[in-house]
């Protein structure tokens, strides 16, 4: 916990003095003169690492090189007005490359920390909450279910579930609105996910896509109009814990035969329920707007 704040103040530091550099003067000579580009790429790489979990999550190795390729590739190709290499500009390419790697390491360093913090929050917070598989993990698992029910002539359908925006709303304190409202998405989410296991068949397989906030359900040896029950279950477990759940279908083989298709098919179908489902509330509130 205590490495979050560290480096965040580190990363101030950092910025404050790169932005102040160029003041270190020495009579009436400029030491440095660090191009325009560079201020602007270390200013949006830190907003992009510390923001984005893509970034924040990647091998740092892997980061630096993509960075330091795109600070080249800007330097050679784009503004080129200043010679790369020789004599004073040399000096200058190194301290360009070296403060921009810099910020990127310890933006890195910040994005890791928060992480880390995240987790260790939701550990807390959700510690005796059973969870569902990350998608990630079951693909292999949900192939396998796949290729059982193509080999044996067996249907299969996906249940795509997704907790409404709007059952999810609160009365949010300005100052920690975002803190709260991601805790409470992740709460309703994992909550949902209990429910879910307590009401679908031992025989259907539950898995997360956490980074869409939504679940699917697969359920070997049903068709369609069976899959109304399982999606009847869906809605009481929703129904259980007070939340909303917008629900997508999708069949095999008859809307698609692979789990690529699958998921298409299914969010497609969710996509579509979703807009219904707004249309409904809208014309509700209309309807109860004019009887008052």
């Amino acid at each position: 916990m205590k490495r979050l704040p560290v480096s965040i103040i580190l990363l101030i530091i950092f910025l404050a003095f790169f932005f102040n550099l160029e003041r270190i003067d020495v009579g009436d000579q400029e030491l440095i003169n660090i191009n325009t580009f560079v201020y602007i790429l270390i200013t949006l790489a830190v907003v992009f690492i510390v923001m984005l979990p893509v970034l924040r999550r990647m091998k740092i190795t892997l980061l630096l090189f993509f960075s330091d390729l795109l600070y080249f590739i800007l330097k050679f190709a784009v503004f080129k007005e200043n010679p790369f290499w020789g004599g004073y500009y040399s000096y200058i390419t190194l301290v360009e490359f070296t403060m921009f790697s810099l910020g990127v390491v310890i933006a890195h360093w910040v994005g890791a920390n928060m992480d880390d913090f995240e987790k260790a929050v939701e550990n807390i917070t959700f510690a005796e909450i059973k969870r569902a598989s990350n998608l990630r993990d079951a693909v292999e698992s949900i192939n396998n279910e796949i290729y059982r029910s193509r080999r044996y002539n067996h249907p299969l359908t996906m249940i795509m579930v997704e907790p409404l925006k709007g059952s999810q709303e609160m009365i949010l304190n300005q100052s920690v609105r975002e803190v709260q409202e991601s805790m409470i998405s992740r709460y309703v989410s994992i909550s949902l996910a209990r429910a879910l296991r307590e009401y679908i068949r031992r025989t259907d397989m539950l898995v997360e896509q956490p980074d869409k906030g939504r679940f699917i359900v697969i359920t070997p040896e049903t068709n369609k109009i069976e899959s109304d029950r399982v999606i009847s279950k869906i809605y009481q477990a929703a129904s259980s814990i007070g939340a909303e759940v917008a629900v997508g279908l999708c069949a095999f083989p008859d809307d698609a035969l692979t789990l690529e298709d699958m998921l298409c098919r299914a969010e497609l179908d969710l996509a579509e329920k979703e807009i219904s489902k707004k249309e409904i509330t809208q014309d509700d509130q209309g309807t109860n707007n004019t009887v008052r």
